[in-house]
């Protein structure tokens, strides 16, 4: 499984990942309110969107095709990430 994002008020952390293809990531919710991870741009085809992480809780997803992929928190656009995906 690759680094956990940790979801905060006001940041993710880390802010950007470095994956090999097929790599698990876990976004874990340390904030006080619900999170929805969201994949806004990258590889197309490949969109994603969890349910509400609720505080304290996990979500998991495999990054199956090499790409640049930019995350957001729906619940707060300002919290992000970006995942590069290497072969």
């Amino acid at each position: 499984m690759g680094d956990s994002p940790v979801l905060n008020d006001i940041y993710a952390s880390p802010s950007g990942l470095n994956i090999k293809k097929n790599t698990v990531v876990e976004f874990v919710n340390h904030d006080d309110r619900p999170h929805i991870v969201m994949y806004y741009d990258g590889p197309a085809g490949h969109l994603f969107k969890s349910g509400e992480i609720e505080p304290g809780k996990k979500w998991r997803y495999k990054f199956t095709e090499p790409g640049v992929y930019y995350i957001k928190s729906v619940t707060k656009p300002y919290v992000g990430a970006v995942v590069r995906v290497g072969r």
